[in-house]
């Protein structure tokens, strides 16, 4: 690590996040809200405002940490791919056996539609399907026939949750790996017409995707948070600003039964305030072109690349950052867009 050839972090707008989300949670430090701490350690400290912040922050540096040295070299990163592949095989195995009852660690008595899901040990359903939607292309960077066959594998667990959204993640990271893998192997006339196949699958999926929210939970919690930045009467109004709210305020104003927005974008919005809302898209899209650029040579990267982009894509429907091993799994492929810089 200590060699002058050591890779450096080239992402510029990610000191300007961590910095403004610093300055957000000085800046929010004592929330009127806050005022109903239990006990007054809790008050003094805001730990609600000081354990996200720090928590972002260290997400940050294991990120650098990750892109700059672990996963810097092609052979570390087609290592962690491979093992990445095989913890998934368990985790299928786990949640094709629940699909039969054989459940060693937990049973569900709760008497419900929710009482037969498959679980693996995610604690919900959903959680399981973003994830194994998510790191599904990694099986197609490998020559060995055998990774198909775990993909098939895969593929069945992530049917037995009945999830549907997670179908569409999925379409986003296979269609965004492949594209990236055979673009330089393709003829002009078709790189266009693969880009406007993407574009109108892209738009089918956005007309679709409009049509589900509206008959799940999203779309009232999406609502209720635009209403309340819409209202002027107190003590609804949350109003939209460019300082936000502070990190984790989500919850508090809009009550705990919807402490999540399942949407990223919307939380950061209402949190960070629209000028942190723009920094952390110009972060999103910097990795995105600098991760296209890597994935267009390298065969692994085009993996990982489409890990990242169906992450970005659970982000409209979820709140994938908020799950601990689908959070990890985000991180590493956002370290994967960074290595070139």
């Amino acid at each position: 690590r200590g060699h002058a050839t050591e890779a450096v972090w080239r992402n510029p707008w990610t000191i300007w996040l961590a910095l403004w989300l610093i300055g957000v949670s000085v800046w929010r430090f004592h929330w009127l809200f806050l005022a109903r701490s239990p006990n007054q350690p809790r008050f003094i400290y805001n730990e609600y405002a000081w354990f996200a912040c720090v928590n972002v922050l260290m997400a940050l540096l294991l990120a650098k940490d990750l892109a700059t040295v672990w996963l810097r070299t092609d052979a570390a990163l087609h290592q962690v791919t491979q093992w990445v592949c095989w913890s998934l095989i368990p985790i299928a195995l786990y949640a094709i056996g629940q699909c039969f009852g054989w459940d060693q660690f937990y049973v569900s008595t709760v008497t419900s539609a929710q009482s037969n899901a498959v679980y693996a040990g995610f604690g919900n359903a959903g959680y399981l399907a973003i994830y194994l939607a998510m790191l599904l292309p990694l099986y197609f960077v490998f020559a060995p026939k055998q990774y198909l066959a775990y993909a098939a594998l895969v593929g069945l667990a992530l049917w037995a949750t009945h999830t549907s959204y997670a179908w569409g993640i999925m379409a986003v990271g296979l269609a965004s790996s492949t594209m990236a893998r055979w673009w330089h192997r393709l003829a002009q006339w078709m790189q266009v017409l693969a880009t406007v196949a993407c574009g109108a699958s892209a738009g089918a999926m956005a007309w679709w995707g409009w049509r589900y929210v509206h008959t799940d939970e999203r779309w009232a919690i999406w609502t209720a948070a635009i209403a309340k930045m819409r209202s002027t009467v107190e003590p609804l109004h949350i109003s939209l600003s460019a300082t936000g709210h502070g990190l984790e305020s989500f919850g508090h104003l809009l009550g705990q039964q919807m402490h999540f927005s399942h949407n990223a974008w919307l939380q950061l919005l209402v949190e960070a305030g629209w000028v942190g809302l723009l920094l952390a898209l110009g972060m999103m899209a910097w990795s995105i072109r600098s991760g296209w650029r890597m994935a267009t040579t390298s065969v692994v990267a085009s993996g990982w690349f489409g890990v990242w982009m169906a992450f970005l894509a659970a982000t409209l429907v979820h709140s994938p950052d908020r799950i601990l091993p689908v959070a990890f799994m985000g991180l590493c492929a956002w370290s994967v867009m960074n290595r070139g810089g």
